[in-house]
């Protein structure tokens, strides 16, 4: 399976702004439903058990899905769901002006859940 950058890594702590994680989760279950074992990634390379790579990050993104709603609907801001999901800073966060955020996978995950 050649999967461009749907991988990159398996427990993501921040996205792009222009990224959405319902999208992502809906991309990774769609090529679960192919029939694959290696997955190519263009940043990671070669995953040869890349099935089991995919349903990974997929676990990963529905926990963190979940988590996020359940925070959101017990009335805890975006700030405090960062902290308590998210609590780390990445070099990539400064570099991007904060364009990659964790900010912004709780923004993604929330709007998409507030439709």
């Amino acid at each position: 399976m050649f999967g461009g950058d749907l991988y990159v890594q398996r427990q993501p702590k921040s996205i792009f702004s222009f990224e959405s994680i319902p999208e992502l989760i809906q991309s990774l279950q769609r090529i679960l439903t192919y029939d694959f074992t290696t997955y190519m990634c263009s940043h990671v390379g070669i995953i040869p058990d890349g099935r089991k790579a995919i349903k990974g990050k997929l676990d990963y993104l529905l926990s963190i899905q979940d988590q996020v709603i359940y925070l959101h609907e017990k009335g805890w801001s975006f700030t405090e769901i960062k902290k308590k999901l998210f609590p780390g800073r990445h070099i990539l966060h400064y570099i991007s002006l904060f364009d990659n955020s964790p900010t912004h996978i709780i923004r993604s995950i929330i709007d998409e859940n507030s439709k």
